[in-house]
Formats: C-alpha cells, sequence, structure tokens
C-alpha cells in the first residue's frame, strides 16, 4: 500500500494510510460498549465530573497563532491551552 498520503488529528499527530489501516482493523475486531461511546460527546473527556460549557472570546491573531503553536507543541488541544491558561491566571491548584 502507498504510505504517501498523511493525515494530521486535531492534536497534531501525523498518521498515514497504515496507520489508518492498523486503527481501522482495531476497531473492527475490538468489542466495544456502544452505550459507553454514544454518552461521550464529542471533545469532552470521559474523566469529566461535569459538562463543560463552550465561551467564546475575542483574541488578537497572534494571540491565536500562538496557541495554536503550544497546542501542537504540547500534543493537546487549543481548547486544553485556554483552559490551562485560565487556571494559572486565576490560581487555580488544577492549572499545575
Amino acid at each position: 500500500m502507498n504510505n504517501h498520503n498523511t493525515y494530521r488529528t486535531q492534536t497534531g499527530r501525523i498518521l498515514n494510510d497504515s496507520d489508518i489501516e492498523r486503527i481501522a482493523a482495531e476497531v473492527e475486531t475490538t468489542d466495544c460498549d456502544i452505550e459507553v461511546l454514544r454518552a461521550r460527546q464529542r471533545g469532552h473527556a470521559l474523566a469529566n465530573a461535569e459538562p463543560l460549557e463552550v465561551v467564546t472570546v475575542r483574541i488578537e491573531p497572534a494571540l491565536k497563532t500562538a496557541i495554536s503553536a503550544r497546542a501542537k507543541k504540547d500534543g493537546i488541544t487549543a481548547s486544553s491551552v485556554h483552559r490551562q491558561a485560565l487556571r494559572h491566571f486565576l490560581g487555580d491548584p488544577k492549572s499545575a
């Protein structure tokens, strides 16, 4: 199979066609609890005890670029960078 096609996940992970086929084969052969998968909302970690709220803010383009770069560097989402920065700014102990 041609491995020239590459794909980037939301967290910045690079996958090729072989990776996609391997993941697809794993999903096809894994016994998953469909109710757990249905209960999970996109973008929300299962470990969250409470639902997350969407908050819209306006930021400068340079700040958005810096957030995206940090998320890519750390292998996390931009939303995670936002939450970490806000927790740190507000002195929340979860920010450590």
